[in-house]
């Protein structure tokens, strides 16, 4: 059982750490929920900020997007490594008699 659970847990890894790499070599993968914003506030042509529309809600980048896909493919790495090294059969010590 524990030999099933470690490998789940190193595949869902790699899967975190595929995504990570994805949001940051282009998003072929789909846009990532943290790499845009919305900016519901904008300014009219006089300078008084108002509320966006509903049906037209701005994105704009949000900062320090590419460190939450950095750390992204960081943990994701790691929960494989510790999910493989669980997995990873044990050699038993031998008894002496």
């Amino acid at each position: 059982m524990r030999h099933v659970l470690g490998l789940l847990v190193a595949s869902v890894g790699l899967a975190v750490a595929a995504y990570g790499l994805a949001s940051l070599t282009g998003g072929w993968l789909g846009t990532p929920p943290w790499w845009e914003v919305e900016q519901r506030l904008w300014l009219n042509r006089d300078g008084h900020a108002r509320l966006a529309p509903r049906l037209y809600t701005p994105r704009a980048p949000r900062e320090g997007r590419e460190a939450i896909s950095g750390s992204l493919v960081a943990v994701g790495f790691a929960a494989a490594v510790v999910g493989l090294a669980s997995a990873w059969p044990r050699r038993a010590k031998a008894r002496e008699a």
